[in-house]
């Protein structure tokens, strides 16, 4: 690959268009999925993926809300069994 500027490479800036266009439509996102450092270089892997809808958000909610509360109740349960 030929360099084009200062470091950068044609096909990087074609991946990096690609990756802006993806996240204009609606409902896509990136995600990265790694980090990682390549000799004096920071490196990403990342991912194109499509949002939640709002049933799913409505499900970790729940899970969310519900953790905590589980959570406690088994601590006390062990603190009794214990004690």
């Amino acid at each position: 690959m030929r360099p084009i500027g200062r470091g950068a490479f044609c096909s990087r800036k074609k991946e990096i268009a690609a990756l802006a266009a993806a996240e204009s439509k609606k409902g896509l996102t990136i995600i990265p999925l790694e980090v990682y450092t390549a000799g004096r270089f920071v490196k990403a892997r990342v991912a194109i993926v499509r949002g939640k809808g709002k049933a799913d958000r409505r499900e970790d909610l729940k899970k969310r809300d519900a953790e905590p509360r589980y959570r406690t109740r088994v601590e006390n349960e062990i603190v009794r069994s214990v004690a």
